[in-house]
């Protein structure tokens, strides 16, 4: 039902206008009849409520909510609200009508056809230019680094110290002729005497 909605960048947060009018109460007198489907929210421009019975829209670039009413009396390219310059295209009708609905699906689907191909060309421009740089760079670390390794391997090889570590079999024999230290157990108590 919402495909079109794929992440946080497909909302929008709009800009909407308190109504006076809308009351909290459920009893309806002959003044107030013509206001029972009441609404929190009207046109800023026009005070239409916002209840169902007028088509309200969106701006795209800013978010302020009017009604279409006041976008065809007034007919300008700055937002009534927030002046914010905008265009025809930017201006989103809230809950529209079956074909108007359709409509707008389409031209979604064309932006964002578009914006995907942008996106596209930019990551083959981008990955053609650095895409060369990038692999020679990598081969040549990864020579520089083999070689690195080859050469430590050596120096460790012939150090003193990493000799040390293991016994000539020389050593070997002149340690066990020295003999080693044992003692015997000691029980507790007992100092063997």
């Amino acid at each position: 039902a919402y495909s079109y909605i794929r992440s946080l960048k497909d909302l929008k947060v709009l800009n909407l206008t308190k109504s006076k009018k809308a009351k909290g109460t459920s009893t309806v007198t002959g003044s107030d009849l013509g206001d029972v489907y009441g609404s929190d929210f009207k046109c800023p421009v026009t005070d239409a409520l916002m209840n169902g019975k007028s088509r309200f829209v969106y701006i795209k670039a800013c978010g302020c909510v009017l009604s279409l009413r006041s976008l065809k009396e007034i007919p300008t390219t700055k937002c009534h609200l927030c002046q914010q310059d905008f265009e025809s295209k930017d201006v989103i009708e809230i809950n529209p009508p079956a074909d108007v609905r359709e409509e707008q699906l389409v031209r979604l689907a064309e932006a964002r056809r578009i914006e995907m191909e942008k996106k596209d060309k930019r990551k083959k421009r981008k990955g053609d230019g650095d895409n060369n740089k990038a692999t020679k760079k990598a081969k040549q670390s990864a020579k520089s680094a083999k070689e690195k390794i080859e050469d430590d391997s050596e120096l460790l090889a012939n150090s003193e110290t990493y000799k040390s570590l293991f016994l000539d079999p020389e050593k070997q024999k002149e340690q066990e002729k020295n003999g080693t230290f044992t003692c015997r157990a000691v029980h507790r108590g007992h100092l063997g005497f």
